[in-house]
């Protein structure tokens, strides 16, 4: 037996090991989501469910939620947030896989508990939800909302994710945040960066964009909770949930053209920034 036969040997029963390692490895993110306990039925629009993500340590916050949601009789589902900046790091090296970009313990549990509930949307075969996080204002009246979604289904009957305010806002200063593209994952081929930047108006109300800042308040389809589902959970985290959603292959975003449901900025602090 040569030596040029057993190094081809080694090499052959080398890559077999790895594809049928790789074929075997589970993916990592379902381990880490949590599920959602108990389902509160909300008569707006149809929905099947108004999700509020809110962090255990931060009572105050569920609180002030509660008397928002209750003024506009929204029946709503509490969702306990995960804590990333509780997780190890082992676990949050785990998460983000060999192609880590270092994302903080508030960005991680952010996209964790986001896919918590739209994976509990997906089991529960739903078709319509509103996931809310715990620091939102409603500045305008919900009949807009209503409007808006169903004319949405008018000109977009395959529209994905709905968004009730055109963008983040600084804190403090209260001005938009200008939005830009996240980088690619390795291997990943994206759109030019012109595509993201775009944004289209389709009616009074309504726009159609490709990139934007910020969770607090968003709608999902059917289809939208799958697409999301079908991307995120056979990954490692890469980007904050909020900036990779839109590299979704397919998926089709449209915004308010007025914050109606927005972030409320008088919040005292951040969960995402800020270790609780």
């Amino acid at each position: 037996m040569t030596v040029n036969f057993c190094v081809r040997r080694i090499v052959i029963c080398a890559a077999f090991l790895f594809s049928f390692c790789a074929f075997c490895e589970k993916p990592v993110i379902p381990k880490y989501l949590r599920p959602v306990i108990g389902h509160n039925k909300p008569s707006f629009n149809n929905l099947d469910c108004i999700y509020v993500i809110n962090l255990k340590e931060r009572p105050e916050k569920l609180a002030r939620m509660h008397r928002v949601m209750s003024k506009h009789g929204l029946a709503y589902t509490k969702f306990e947030a995960i804590n990333g900046w509780e997780l190890s790091d082992l676990q949050q090296a785990e998460l983000q896989g060999e192609h880590s970009l270092s994302l903080h313990g508030g960005h991680i549990g952010c996209m964790l508990s986001h896919l918590s509930v739209l994976l509990d949307a997906y089991n529960k075969d739903f078709d319509l939800i509103w996931i809310l996080e715990d620091d939102i204002e409603i500045l305008k009246p919900l009949e807009i909302i209503k409007n808006c979604l169903a004319h949405l289904s008018k000109i977009d009957p395959d529209w994905d994710v709905f968004y009730t305010d055109t963008d983040s806002r600084h804190p403090i200063l209260g001005h938009l945040i200008s939005y830009d593209v996240a980088p690619e994952r390795p291997g990943q081929k994206l759109k030019p960066a012109s595509f993201y930047r775009h944004r289209s108006v389709v009616s009074r109300h309504i726009m159609k964009i490709h990139s934007r800042f910020g969770l607090y308040s968003y709608f999902v389809s059917k289809r939208g909770i799958k697409k999301m589902i079908d991307y995120f959970l056979n990954k490692t985290i890469w980007v904050p949930i909020d900036m990779e959603i839109h590299y979704i292959p397919g998926i089709r975003e449209y915004s308010t053209r007025q914050d109606i449901v927005t972030h409320w900025t008088l919040t005292p602090f951040s969960d995402t920034q800020n270790p609780t």
